[in-house]
């Protein structure tokens, strides 16, 4: 019998349903699916399926410079800047979540900015 070494991919599709009040479908759902491809005429053997477990992870982003800033606060042509980051997943069980995080602020900037964090 033919088997996986670890869980095969897990794929996410949209649910959508057309609404005729709107030119696009509206989302109603995700379905999660695993597919296994294989040739016609091949023996293939049902695949045992569980819930994963939980693994916690974390995600990094690193903003190394902001150049070209244009638009100024006041005649030194400086700001105050700093860069918003917004985060939205959904999880297993369909729960969306959204996080939202700054950077440090790089005081006094002319046409570019640095961060530390």
């Amino acid at each position: 019998a033919r088997g996986f070494a670890e869980a095969p991919p897990l794929e996410c599709l949209d649910l959508t349903r057309e609404d005729g009040d709107q030119v696009s479908d509206s989302r109603v759902g995700v379905l999660r699916l695993m597919m296994d491809i294989s040739t016609a005429g091949s023996y293939h053997a049902d695949v045992e399926t569980s819930k994963p477990s939980l693994q916690e992870f974390e995600i990094r982003i690193t903003i190394w410079d902001v150049t070209n800033i244009s638009i100024f606060r006041d005649t030194g042509e400086r700001n105050d800047v700093y860069v918003k980051g917004k985060f939205s997943s959904i999880d297993y069980f369909g729960n969306e979540r959204h996080a939202v995080e700054n950077t440090d602020t790089h005081k006094f900037a002319n046409s570019e900015a640095s961060f530390n964090w």
